[in-house]
Protein backbone atom coordinates (compact mmCIF):
# COMPACT_ATOMS: atom_id res chain seq x y z
CA UNK A 1 0.00 0.00 0.00
CA UNK A 2 1.12 3.11 -1.14
CA UNK A 3 0.84 5.73 1.71
CA UNK A 4 -0.33 8.87 1.14
CA UNK A 5 -1.94 11.96 3.34
CA UNK A 6 -5.35 10.48 3.40
CA UNK A 7 -4.34 6.87 4.68
CA UNK A 8 -1.28 7.83 6.92
CA UNK A 9 -3.94 7.38 10.04
CA UNK A 10 -5.25 4.26 8.84
CA UNK A 11 -1.59 2.51 7.72
CA UNK A 12 -0.76 3.89 11.33
CA UNK A 13 -3.39 2.10 13.06
CA UNK A 14 -2.77 -0.60 10.59
CA UNK A 15 0.69 -0.79 12.47
CA UNK A 16 -0.28 -0.63 16.03
CA UNK A 17 -2.38 -3.95 15.26
CA UNK A 18 0.61 -5.59 14.01
CA UNK A 19 2.67 -5.13 16.49
CA UNK A 20 -0.05 -6.14 19.03
CA UNK A 21 -0.31 -9.85 17.11
CA UNK A 22 -3.92 -8.69 16.86
CA UNK A 23 -6.75 -8.44 14.24
CA UNK A 24 -9.76 -5.82 14.09
CA UNK A 25 -12.14 -7.70 16.16
CA UNK A 26 -9.38 -8.21 19.11
CA UNK A 27 -8.33 -4.82 18.28
CA UNK A 28 -11.66 -3.48 19.21
CA UNK A 29 -12.14 -5.07 21.60
CA UNK A 30 -8.87 -3.92 23.33
CA UNK A 31 -10.29 -0.61 22.62
CA UNK A 32 -13.72 -1.01 24.16
CA UNK A 33 -15.59 -0.62 20.76
CA UNK A 34 -17.92 -2.76 18.89
CA UNK A 35 -15.92 -4.17 16.08
CA UNK A 36 -18.12 -2.69 12.89
CA UNK A 37 -17.42 1.10 14.85
CA UNK A 38 -13.22 0.12 14.40
CA UNK A 39 -13.35 -1.18 11.17
CA UNK A 40 -14.64 2.30 9.89
CA UNK A 41 -11.58 4.21 11.50
CA UNK A 42 -9.65 1.73 8.23
CA UNK A 43 -11.56 2.99 5.79
CA UNK A 44 -9.83 5.82 3.57
CA UNK A 45 -10.10 9.28 5.80
CA UNK A 46 -12.26 11.15 3.17
CA UNK A 47 -14.92 7.85 3.62
CA UNK A 48 -18.45 9.56 4.93
CA UNK A 49 -18.59 6.00 7.14
CA UNK A 50 -15.53 7.93 9.06
CA UNK A 51 -16.42 7.97 13.00
CA UNK A 52 -15.17 10.28 15.41
CA UNK A 53 -11.31 10.10 15.30
CA UNK A 54 -10.87 11.72 18.37
CA UNK A 55 -12.40 9.16 20.34
CA UNK A 56 -10.28 6.75 18.61
CA UNK A 57 -6.89 8.69 19.32
CA UNK A 58 -8.02 8.87 23.09
CA UNK A 59 -8.62 5.18 23.41
CA UNK A 60 -5.32 3.94 21.50
CA UNK A 61 -3.41 6.95 23.89
CA UNK A 62 -5.35 4.84 26.96
CA UNK A 63 -3.47 1.69 25.80
CA UNK A 64 0.12 2.84 25.56
CA UNK A 65 0.02 4.41 22.28
CA UNK A 66 2.15 7.44 21.71
CA UNK A 67 0.68 10.03 20.88
CA UNK A 68 3.74 11.83 19.22
CA UNK A 69 3.96 8.49 17.15
CA UNK A 70 0.58 8.70 16.26
CA UNK A 71 0.41 11.88 14.60
CA UNK A 72 4.10 12.54 13.27
CA UNK A 73 5.57 9.19 13.08
CA UNK A 74 8.54 9.61 15.24
CA UNK A 75 9.33 7.96 18.23
CA UNK A 76 8.49 4.94 19.48
CA UNK A 77 4.87 3.24 18.84
CA UNK A 78 4.46 2.65 22.22
CA UNK A 79 4.99 4.25 25.43
CA UNK A 80 5.10 0.79 27.42
CA UNK A 81 5.42 -2.79 26.16
CA UNK A 82 2.27 -4.08 25.46
CA UNK A 83 0.57 -7.01 24.03
CA UNK A 84 -2.70 -7.64 23.19
CA UNK A 85 -4.69 -10.06 25.91
CA UNK A 86 -7.36 -12.01 24.54
CA UNK A 87 -10.66 -12.04 26.84
CA UNK A 88 -9.67 -15.27 28.21
CA UNK A 89 -6.11 -14.18 29.52
CA UNK A 90 -7.65 -11.18 30.88
CA UNK A 91 -10.09 -13.23 32.45
CA UNK A 92 -7.63 -15.40 34.06
CA UNK A 93 -4.95 -12.92 34.99
CA UNK A 94 -7.95 -11.08 36.76
CA UNK A 95 -8.50 -14.43 38.85
CA UNK A 96 -5.39 -14.81 39.46
CA UNK A 97 -5.78 -11.24 41.45
CA UNK A 98 -8.60 -11.96 43.17
CA UNK A 99 -7.66 -15.49 44.61
CA UNK A 100 -4.17 -13.85 45.76
CA UNK A 101 -6.54 -10.67 47.17
CA UNK A 102 -8.53 -13.65 48.96
CA UNK A 103 -5.64 -15.47 50.19
CA UNK A 104 -4.43 -12.43 51.79
CA UNK A 105 -7.77 -11.99 53.71
CA UNK A 106 -7.38 -15.06 54.98
CA UNK A 107 -3.89 -15.16 56.07
CA UNK A 108 -5.21 -12.18 57.88
CA UNK A 109 -7.83 -13.79 59.40
CA UNK A 110 -6.08 -16.46 60.43
CA UNK A 111 -3.16 -14.12 62.53
CA UNK A 112 -6.12 -12.09 64.10
CA UNK A 113 -7.77 -15.50 65.59
CA UNK A 114 -3.77 -16.33 66.55
CA UNK A 115 -3.95 -13.03 68.38
CA UNK A 116 -7.36 -13.43 70.27
CA UNK A 117 -6.28 -16.71 71.57
CA UNK A 118 -2.66 -15.14 73.00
Amino acid sequence: MTITKNNIMENRLRMVMERMGCNQTEMADMLGMQAQNFSKHLLPEGSPNKRDPENLVSRLIKIGVSLDWLYTGKGEMFLKDIRYKSASEAKIERAGQLLMEAVQLIMEEIEEKKREKE
